[in-house]
């Protein structure tokens, strides 16, 4: 197996001990690289390899001091975390995995954060009404980009990365709420992805270009919301009907994929170490087309998050489908704690399955989550291909 991964924060890294975490994971455990998160959105986890300090929360942040003189093609500003300030913990993780030969992956969640959404509201996903998603930073946007391709640039010129891994990178469909949301009606399906669609000026702009009359497509879209709103019945009408209603839906939606492929392709243009994209998003929610993110990456990255070897089988070669047959591009991610993983024979069964497919690379989800009895069933897995 090319890669054995688990993914990690910063501060379980740094908290436990750079050194005797690292070498627990390679020596003891079996795995060959440590995926940190180095940009991440905000959380609250609960440490439970701890007893004091056993909470952790946080806002948006990246988890490294920023080359600053890398960032100044665009207006956003890294959001350094607390964590951060003073010293740099990854640098202090990377010169870790240095001395131990353990290769370090950046995992990097892009464009949900609601920390630059808030601050900079400018650059996030509006919807038709206008009110904008502060989770979601907008892939069309100009900072945006040039802050993710600043953000990709320093961390594979100043740190000595194996991969980078990108999350949510690309449309954020739907609402994601951080307070006690209150909605009275029963949105449906079609309620959901009408409200995840981003009109925001550049989205606007990019849809002009490409001929599309904006104006009655953003009508159409909200005069479908509106009876829902007006109702309390949720859209019934399906995908298709909504294309004949509204015309220019589906020329917006190849737009959109063409957002985020280029962005894509932007950020595998600058970065230093290969580039794997994690699909989590729908293509008709999140722009994202396989078929053509395929022919940018080195890498293709699912989360089989199931206690069904089966269904992990399924994902894996619908996956190498997309990768058009190339099972050795696919990257799986499996959660090695219930209820995905209820035991450690099912946590085993589900990675001997993906070797047996021709998968090279696995990630298990998550050191400083999982209870720490859980690293040895990641160990029995490993041992099983």
């Amino acid at each position: 197996m090319e890669i054995l991964s688990i993914w990690s924060y910063v501060w379980d890294v740094i908290d436990e001990g750079v050194d005797s975490v690292i070498s627990t994971l390679k020596n003891e455990i079996g795995l060959n690289t440590l995926s940190v998160a180095t940009s991440y959105h905000s959380v609250d986890h609960l440490r439970v390899h701890q007893r004091e300090n056993n909470f952790y929360s946080s806002q948006a942040a990246i988890y490294f001091q920023p080359d600053r003189s890398l960032y100044t093609n665009t207006r956003i500003e890294p959001p350094v975390s607390p964590l951060a300030e003073t010293v740099n913990p990854l640098r202090l993780i990377s010169d870790g995995c240095d001395r131990h030969g353990m290769k370090l992956s950046s995992w990097t969640v892009c464009l949900h954060n609601s920390q630059i959404g808030r601050n900079q509201p400018e650059v996030a996903q509006r919807d038709v009404f206008g009110n904008p998603c502060w989770h979601a930073l907008c892939p069309a946007n100009e900072d945006v980009r040039e802050y993710m391709c600043a953000l990709v640039k320093d961390l594979t010129t100043n740190y000595n990365f194996a991969t980078v891994e990108l999350e949510s990178c690309d449309y954020q469909g739907g609402r994601h709420y951080h307070g006690h949301e209150k909605i009275g009606i029963p949105l449906g399906e079609m309620d959901r992805f009408l409200l995840g669609l981003c009109f925001c000026e550049s989205c606007r702009k990019r849809g002009r270009a490409a001929g599309i009359d904006i104006a009655a497509l953003a009508n159409g879209v909200g005069c479908e919301l509106a009876v829902s709103f007006a109702s309390g019945e949720p859209i019934q009408i399906g995908f298709d009907e909504l294309c004949a209603n509204v015309p220019e839906t589906r020329a917006y939606l190849d737009m959109r994929e063409s957002v985020v492929s280029s962005l894509i392709a932007e950020i595998k243009a600058v970065s230093k170490a290969p580039i794997s994209s994690m699909a989590m998003g729908t293509r008709r929610h999140a722009g994202y087309n396989a078929e053509q993110i395929r022919e940018i990456v080195d890498w293709y990255e699912i989360l089989c998050y199931t206690p069904s070897p089966e269904s992990l089988e399924q994902s894996v070669q619908n996956a190498a489908t997309l990768m058009n047959g190339q099972v050795d591009k696919v990257w799986v991610g499996v959660c090695a704690y219930p209820p995905a993983s209820p035991d450690a024979a099912t946590l085993a069964a589900n990675v001997k399955a993906a070797a047996d497919l021709g998968v090279r690379a696995v990630s298990f989800y998550n050191y400083g989550i999982m209870p720490m009895p859980n690293l040895k069933w990641v160990k029995t897995a490993i041992e099983g291909i």
